[in-house]
């Protein structure tokens, strides 16, 4: 078995006559002329060291690494201002930053000059970005101690345990991707090679064992997730095993399930006095454990827990505020709002991951090379070149991909999308469309494809089921959006089985509903919708303003609900935020639904149809509060598995009539 590192030299020279991974095309593509800018600037550094500047409050020798804490200030109460006392979110401007500075300019040069030699080869900049890590971490003068005995003190504080400060070297996490680019350049010679891996295994060591290492590997927030991103990076370069084991073992079982939220948010850093730059922080460091730590046969990026939380989830909660920060929900922040977004590798790396075009183009349109020192000291990746070149996930399981409108509508034709699930497979739909409630795959335990019951051999339906479980609430597949408001014909054949329980009134099941895209604005109710509650069909709809209140109706039909018979549903929808609407449902060859009017949501921006999703989405198991888990976990359960079965779906265009629907006789 190869080495990592005989397994990366191959990836390391982009050349016009390759066929390079996407994610390193793109990243090439794009940064070509910034790299090969920033590595001539580093070729005229001089190298920098930690012991070329020294704070006379510092306790430790020249060459140990020396930092206050950010949020902490004089004690105006006090006549020395000590002990310092802290204002959350509010850097200190009088404190000593030196070597933070120092740690960040070694980072940027050597990782510039590592990204420009995978593209050219040249060796000039081999040389100089060897020559700016033997003096950092290798000269016995200049070399920087592997601990942090001194980092985020307190002024007028004993913190002996205290762990915060293991923060400052998140900027190291890029450091030995630049020596693996570097390994098979002349001017990395063997013995450099290897005492930069033992300077990093020392350090690891340091990060392990110390009181500070420990206290911070067990932190709540943030500081966890760049703790271990740190070891994992860390790793990577020493090639410990069972390192990097742990690491995916932290990010599967506490920073997804635990920090993260149903809603793909991180509430302890929304909950900060800077939450907009807490939580792109977070997201960033998620995306980078992703890329370092993601393989063939353990796609991080695909990972979701039982309850749907999930690396999709996350990069779509923040998404639309990185794209347009004016509707950020809450306060603005206290400090440095202005200088984000900047181009986080978040955006890249889910791009690729998920095959969202969205992420990559405003990953293209953000600026690169913050110059405010509180937005530098935030952002731990300056050459994504370096993590696209060397993490090659083009072999590794597929995140799920988004179904474009391209890819199964047929729009010359009046039938436009016809599917009888004869293929055994989805790959004609989205799995739980939804970004926030991505599932990774169509697992047999929520979605398959079955033989259909009570229908002729051979017939096809797909099976959705949910199991009654803090926030297991949605098993879904969906059709993309439209653009624009069209007219459309949609039918399908949808079973309620015998064993079906009828939960309290209150529950409604939704088994069939059209969705607007609500844009930046928090998800909104269906436009139209098709569910049970209790043994009753209805009817609902939504549509006018999501930022003033939409106007929403609930209509139940007449008959009940029969348990163990297919029924045949075929809608026509004139999609409109005008009075020249129309919405008209039949039940089995029977006009129960004729409304006209205002369909959609008219004022968020965009024109769509809306896109059609069908399966079963359960409300009351959704426990995004406090009050709800509470009412969840005190609820005696009546029913505690939902399935139904879907067949037959078909779309017809403008063009379409109701006989182009009528489902064929019952058996």
């Amino acid at each position: 078995m190869r080495s990592l590192c005989t397994a990366i030299l191959g990836l390391l020279v982009l050349s016009p006559a390759q066929a390079a991974p996407s994610g390193q095309e793109i990243t090439a593509r794009q940064d070509r002329r910034r790299i090969l800018s920033l590595a001539d600037n580093a070729l005229k550094m001089v190298p920098v060291s930690i012991t070329q500047n020294q704070s006379p409050l510092s306790e430790g020798r020249p060459n140990e690494f020396f930092s206050m804490s950010d949020y902490y200030w004089p004690d105006p109460a006090k006549p020395d201002g000590k002990p310092y006392i802290m204002r959350d979110g509010q850097s200190n401007p009088g404190n000593f930053n030196k070597h933070r500075e120092a740690l960040m300019d070694m980072r940027d040069a050597t990782s510039a000059l590592a990204a420009a030699y995978a593209l050219t080869q040249d060796e000039r900049y081999a040389k100089k970005a060897v020559q700016m890590l033997k003096v950092f971490f290798l000269d016995e003068e200049t070399r920087m101690q592997p601990s942090l005995d001194h980092a985020q003190t307190i002024v007028g504080k004993p913190t002996p345990d205290r762990g915060t400060g293991l923060i400052d070297t998140l900027h190291l996490v890029e450091v030995p991707l630049a020596v693996l680019t570097l390994r098979n350049s002349t001017a990395m010679e063997p013995a450099i090679f290897e005492n930069l891996r033992q300077w990093f295994a020392d350090y690891t060591s340091w990060f392990a064992t110390s009181g500070k290492g420990r206290n911070e590997a067990k932190a709540r927030n943030n500081h966890a997730v760049a703790y271990w991103l740190q070891l994992a990076a860390f790793a990577t370069l020493t090639e410990d095993i069972e390192l990097l084991r742990e690491c995916r073992r932290q990010f599967k079982e506490v920073f997804v399930p635990v920090q993260m939220a149903a809603d793909g948010g991180f509430p302890l850093e929304l909950g900060r006095t800077k939450p907009y730059a807490y939580s792109i922080f977070q997201l960033d460091n998620m995306a980078a454990l992703c890329q370092l730590l993601s393989s063939e046969s353990d796609n991080l990026w695909a990972f979701t827990t039982p309850d749907g939380r999930c690396m999709a989830k996350a990069v779509a909660f923040l998404y639309p505020y990185l794209a347009d920060k004016t509707c950020w929900p809450l306060k603005p922040d206290i400090h440095a709002w202005e200088g984000w977004p900047v181009r986080q590798p978040a955006l890249l790396f889910s791009g690729l991951a998920f095959h969202e075009d969205k992420y990559l183009k405003l990953w293209r349109e953000l600026k690169p090379d913050p110059e405010d020192f509180e937005i530098r000291r935030n952002n731990a990746i300056t050459q994504p070149l370096l993590w696209t070149t060397i993490f090659d996930h083009s072999g590794a399981t597929p995140a799920p991909k988004k179904i474009r409108a391209q890819h199964v509508f047929e729009p010359n034709k009046k039938l436009i999308f016809e599917d009888d699930f004869q293929s055994g497979l989805l790959e004609r739909w989205n799995i739980s469309e939804d970004d926030r409630y991505a599932l990774p795959a169509a697992s047999p335990e929520r979605i398959q494809v079955v033989d259909a019951p009570g229908l002729p051999d051979g017939a096809k339906a797909a099976r959705f089921t949910v199991k009654r479980a803090p926030n297991s609430f949605r098993s879904e597949i969906s059709l993309p959006h439209e653009d624009g408001f069209q007219e459309r014909w949609y039918s399908a054949r949808i079973l309620i089985p015998e064993d079906w329980g009828f939960d309290p009134a209150k529950a409604h099941d939704i088994v069939m509903q059209w969705h607007s895209i609500p844009g930046n604005w928090q998800p909104t109710h269906p436009n139209l919708a098709i569910s049970v509650s209790n043994d009753r069909w209805f009817i609902r709809q939504s549509f006018g303003s999501p930022q003033e209140g939409p106007t929403r109706r609930s209509e139940q039909l007449n008959e009940r609900v029969r348990r163990g018979g297919w029924v045949s549903w075929v809608v026509h929808a004139k999609w409109s935020p005008k009075e020249d609407g129309l919405i008209q449902i039949w039940k089995d060859g029977k006009r129960v639904f004729d409304q006209a009017g205002p369909n959609v949501y008219g004022t968020i921006g965009v024109e769509y149809t809306p896109y059609m999703k069908t399966g079963i989405y359960h409300p009351v198991w959704h426990t995004d509060t406090d009050e709800k888990h509470q009412a969840f976990e005190a609820e005696i359960p009546v029913v505690t598995v939902k399935t139904v079965y879907v067949t037959d779906v078909i779309i017809g265009s403008e063009r379409s009539a109701l006989e182009d629907f009528i489902a064929p006789a019952q058996p």
